[in-house]
C-alpha cells in the first residue's frame, strides 16, 4: 500500500500552495482545504451492464489549479485532463465512458461575491490560503450520497475491472480533527503566509479556519473570538455575525472577519451572513 492519494483515473493529489497576489495583499482570506477539478463521469455501457453502475454528478478527478478557483477555464482544465490520463472516451469495451464539466468553481465564485466584495477587495488583491494543503473527500449518510460513497459505489468496481488505479483519497476529518491537523502541522506554514502577505484585512471562512487563526496569534479579540456554532443563535447573533475584531502575529496587526464559509447550508447562517452583505453595501 502506498501513502500517495491519488484520485480517480491516476492523477495524484499534492499539496496546493497558496494564491498569491501579484502586488500588495489587501485582503488575506482563510479556508479549510482545497478543492479539486470535477467531471461528470457516465460509465461506458458495457460497465454499466456489467458491473451495474452508474453516472457521478460531480467526481474529484484532479487538483484544482489553485485554490479558491472560479471554474472559468474548466472546459480546457479537463481537457488537458483527458490528455493527461489518457482518458478513453466510448461506450465500447475497454473504453471509459464520457465525461464532462461539472460543479467546479462554486467555492471560488462564492467568496468573491459572499465576502471579497462585501469587503471592498478584488481577487487580484487577495492572498488566499487553507488550513489544511490538501483535498478531501466527503462520505455521505442513508439520507445523502456524498462523493467518497459514489466512488466506492460506481468507480472502485469499474477500476478493478478496467484496470485503472484505484482512488485513494483521504476521508474529511471532522471539525475537531481538522483543527487539531491545523494547529498541529499547519501553523508555521500559516503564520508565515500571513507575515509575509501582511494584509491589513484576515478574513476565516468557517469555524475550522476562525479557530485555526485564533490558536496560531499571538493575540486576537473582539467578535471572532465567538464561536460559529448553534449555540450562539441564543445570544445576539444578528447584531455580532461579521463584526471586526483584531489579530496579532509577531509585529503584524490586521482587522480580523470570522464567516461562513460560502459552501455551509444552514439557512439561519445565510440569513445572517445576507444581513452583514446588507450592511456593508450600506
Amino acid at each position: 500500500m502506498t501513502d500517495q492519494a491519488t484520485f480517480p483515473f491516476g492523477k495524484p493529489s499534492t499539496p496546493r500552495p497558496p494564491r498569491i497576489p501579484s502586488g500588495k495583499a489587501e485582503l488575506f482570506v482563510l479556508g479549510v482545504y482545497p478543492s479539486a477539478l470535477h467531471v461528470r463521469w457516465s460509465p461506458p455501457a458495457w460497465a454499466q451492464s456489467r458491473l451495474g453502475i452508474g453516472t457521478i454528478g460531480a467526481l474529484a478527478v484532479d487538483d484544482e489549479p489553485t485554490v479558491f478557483w472560479d471554474g472559468a477555464d474548466a472546459r480546457d482544465r479537463i481537457k488537458q485532463w483527458r490528455a493527461d490520463v489518457q482518458f478513453r472516451e466510448g461506450d465500447a469495451e475497454g473504453d471509459w465512458g464520457h465525461v464532462r464539466a461539472a460543479g467546479n468553481g462554486t467555492s471560488g465564485r462564492s467568496v468573491v461575491e459572499r465576502v471579497l466584495e462585501p469587503l471592498g477587495t478584488g481577487a487580484e488583491a487577495t492572498w488566499f490560503s487553507d488550513v489544511v494543503d490538501r483535498f478531501f473527500v466527503k462520505s455521505g449518510n442513508t439520507r445523502r450520497r456524498e462523493q467518497a460513497d459514489a466512488t466506492t459505489a460506481d468507480y472502485a468496481p469499474f477500476a478493478v475491472e478496467a484496470g485503472l488505479p484505484e482512488a485513494r483519497l483521504p476521508s474529511r476529518p471532522g471539525t475537531e480533527e481538522l483543527i487539531e491537523l491545523g494547529l498541529a502541522g499547519h501553523s508555521e506554514r500559516l503564520r508565515e503566509e500571513l507575515t509575509q502577505a501582511r494584509a491589513p484585512v484576515v478574513a476565516t471562512l468557517g469555524e475550522e479556519a476562525r479557530r485555526v487563526l485564533q490558536g496560531i496569534a499571538d493575540s486576537a479579540g473582539g467578535p471572532p473570538a465567538l464561536p460559529l456554532e448553534g449555540q450562539r443563535m441564543t445570544g445576539d447573533a444578528g447584531a455580532t455575525y461579521g463584526e471586526a475584531g483584531t489579530v496579532t502575529l509577531g509585529d503584524m496587526e490586521a482587522q480580523c472577519y470570522a464567516l461562513v464559509h460560502p459552501g455551509q447550508r444552514s439557512p439561519t447562517w445565510t440569513g445572517l451572513h445576507d444581513a452583514w452583505m446588507r450592511r456593508r453595501h450600506g
